[in-house]
């Protein structure tokens, strides 16, 4: 996903797990070999907050802006 998103030009510099899969331990291996292979950072929701989506998206928005994107809703 990560190099055909690569093809299409869209600009990533980071990969987050969020989710109940999030918590799988063997997709966490497979995404974290292929986000090293790509050379870009991962970011994994701790597990107690991926059971409740309202606390998923709420994390997700909180390290999208300590990371200085824009978190436009509309």
């Amino acid at each position: 996903m990560i190099a055909y998103l690569q093809t299409k030009k869209v600009e990533i510099n980071s990969v987050m797990l969020t989710g109940g899969v999030s918590c799988n331990k063997d997709f966490q291996t497979i995404i974290s070999w292929l986000t090293k292979k790509s050379k870009l950072p991962l970011l994994v929701a701790p597990p107690q907050l991926c059971t409740d989506n309202a606390a998923m998206v709420a994390w997700m928005g909180h390290e999208l802006i300590r990371a200085g994107q824009d978190v436009d809703i509309r």
